[in-house]
């Protein structure tokens, strides 16, 4: 017996904005967030050096503000909801998979209903990020 897997990126591809920006807003650095991407994007700076960076302007946050912000609006690319409903109710395995941190990843996951998620995974305390570490991003998180 054959397995169907389906597997998506997430930021510009799920979702119509960068999502890390759209949270890193919930303490004023959204635009900062943009801004040292486009910087990466532009190869004027070193990729993991970058999302540490604008991952740790979340420390603080709560995975709740995080969860509220999603759902007022997820940022969902039309037709996004249809297509993990598709998928699912013809066999398929869906994977989600992103440098984004896996909590905002795991929210997606629940609302689309996919099956497994492959992202960062920041530090974690009593549901307050607490920023990462270079050796945190030495190995995949796969839930």
């Amino acid at each position: 017996m054959s397995k169907k897997l389906f597997l998506s990126d997430f930021d510009g591809t799920l979702v119509a904005k960068d999502i890390l920006d759209v949270v890193c807003g919930i303490v004023g650095k959204g635009e900062e967030s943009h801004n040292l991407n486009v910087d990466f994007i532009q190869g004027k700076r070193e990729g993991l050096p970058t999302l540490k960076k604008r991952i740790d302007f979340l420390k603080g946050v709560s995975l709740n503000q995080i969860f509220d912000t999603l759902r007022k609006n997820p940022y969902l690319i039309k037709g996004a909801k249809e297509l993990f409903d598709y998928l699912r109710g013809n066999g398929y395995i869906s994977v989600l998979h992103s440098g984004n941190l896996v909590p905002i990843l795991e929210f997606y996951k629940e609302f689309l209903g996919i099956d497994y998620v492959i992202g960062t995974s920041p530090r974690v305390k009593d549901g307050i990020i607490q920023g990462i570490e270079l050796e945190d991003f030495n190995g995949l998180y796969f839930r």
